[in-house]
């Protein structure tokens, strides 16, 4: 409720960022709830306002959510191309935690299409790089890494998960990035 409430005075606001940051923060918390649909709306409102703006890192944030309810939808293909449109602005911005969400993402499409190696890879990356900034996933995050590594976990052996996931920890950024696009386009 304090959300919707944060969006209905945000409309009231007249100012297109506050509301934009209030839709965004609405659909983050519909995700983590599995309400995909309503989240894909907030999201979609929240889009349109920051590419108004022209809000770059805003835009791909919004980009990154709309991919996470489409993983729920199973709309792996759209979802693929969400995460790359993301991690490409995120990449640009040099803004790290949101490259880790981009890993997160493709993590969970590389795993359910089978790339089990790939898809560890990007979670180890993913964890280091917000190890690094010091930042926590966030619960709809959360979520999707560990279904990525339950996935991962029916896949493989834990020993051979642990060393993929140890790999992509060690891994130079533009490597993991390389990593990322490549499972992307090997996607079944």
């Amino acid at each position: 409720a304090f959300l919707e409430e944060s969006v209905r005075l945000a409309r009231r606001s007249d100012d297109s960022g506050v509301l934009a940051s209030a839709l965004l923060n609405l659909a983050d918390s519909l995700v983590a709830k599995g309400d995909d649909a309503a989240a894909e709306r907030a999201c979609r409102e929240s889009l349109a306002l920051y590419q108004a703006s022209g809000h770059r890192v805003s835009v791909a944030i919004c980009t990154y959510t709309l991919g996470v309810t489409h993983i729920h939808q199973g709309l792996k293909q759209e979802a693929a191309e969400l995460f790359k449109s993301a991690l490409v602005t995120f990449a640009d911005a040099e803004y790290s935690v949101g490259i880790s969400s981009a890993f997160e993402g493709i993590a969970s499409l590389a795993a359910s299409g089978g790339n089990a190696e790939a898809a560890a890879r990007l979670v180890g990356a993913a964890e280091e790089l917000l190890k690094t900034a010091g930042a926590i996933l966030e619960p709809g995050e959360r979520d999707l890494h560990d279904r990525t590594l339950q996935a991962l976990a029916v896949q493989i052996d834990e020993a051979v998960l642990e060393t993929w996931r140890m790999n992509g920890r060690a891994m130079r950024l533009d490597d993991a990035i390389a990593c990322a696009l490549d499972a992307l386009e090997h996607l079944s």
